[in-house]
């Protein structure tokens, strides 16, 4: 947690931690999740890379991908798809 909070007290009679977050971009980028989106792509890229050699397969990855039922109402969004 280093570098995401700041003023961290434990008060032992209440047993809890007491601190403040840090709003830097980083800090904000790890707690949501942003960080390990990149890490996850970055890791399936270079999977699909290697195999696209071996097997002379071509790929396509996409990112944020929002699925919608027919009248056009959100019903799910991924980080990653791929085919």
């Amino acid at each position: 947690m280093a570098g995401l909070v700041s003023n961290v007290h434990y008060y032992s009679e209440f047993q809890s931690i007491n601190g403040s977050l840090v709003f830097m971009p980083k800090a904000q980028m790890f707690l949501t999740g942003q960080y390990l989106e990149l890490a996850v792509y970055q890791t399936i890229k270079d999977v699909l890379q290697e195999l696209s050699v071996k097997y002379h397969a071509d790929y396509e990855i996409y990112r944020n991908v929002c699925v919608a039922d027919r009248e056009g109402k959100l019903k799910n969004e991924f980080d990653i798809a791929f085919q």
